[in-house]
């Protein structure tokens, strides 16, 4: 791993509902709901973590992608899938006026069933309602996206960090 780690952010201002969005090549740079930039101009860090919260039950689910965008010599944004992770929530909440408030819960399992060949991945998935988290390589991307496809939670967000 690198030297580099960041605070925990959350990855969206509002839990994301609804199901993964489409994403396609494109000649404008990734922003947005979702979208983390790379805090390295040079020497980027070589892995985000994830740590997947949400609205609903104890026991509710949700899933998550990590999409890695990367840029052409042209301008092309082209994003890949790094990973996908099905999540299940706990009865561990967050603290209110904090990113992840007394309403929401952290999801206390998570199974990857999804990591891109060349790839790593590091998975703490408790159980127990304990806070569980992944850890991705993000393969030299400048942009990491996590975007959320709802099971039976009613929402879904995550905090995240270089590291």
């Amino acid at each position: 791993m690198s030297a580099y780690t960041s605070k925990l952010s959350r990855v969206r201002a509002t839990s994301a509902t609804g199901s993964f969005p489409s994403k396609v090549p494109t000649a404008t740079q990734p922003t947005g709901a979702g979208v983390v930039g790379d805090p390295v101009v040079q020497g980027a860090p070589q892995w985000i973590q994830v740590i997947p919260f949400g609205d609903g039950a104890d026991d509710s689910t949700f899933d998550l992608r990590v999409i890695g965008w990367k840029v052409s010599d042209l301008g092309l944004w082209v994003p890949t899938i790094l990973a996908q992770a099905a999540c299940t929530l706990s009865t561990a909440v967050g603290v209110d006026t904090y990113e992840a408030t007394s309403s929401q819960r952290f999801a206390d399992t998570i199974s990857l069933t999804q990591v891109r060949a060349d790839v790593d991945s590091k998975v703490s998935s408790p159980t127990g309602n304990l806070v569980a988290s992944f850890q991705v390589e993000t393969r030299g991307c400048a942009f990491i996206e996590v975007t959320f496809n709802l099971g039976t939670a009613t929402g879904a967000n995550a905090l995240v960090s270089w590291v």
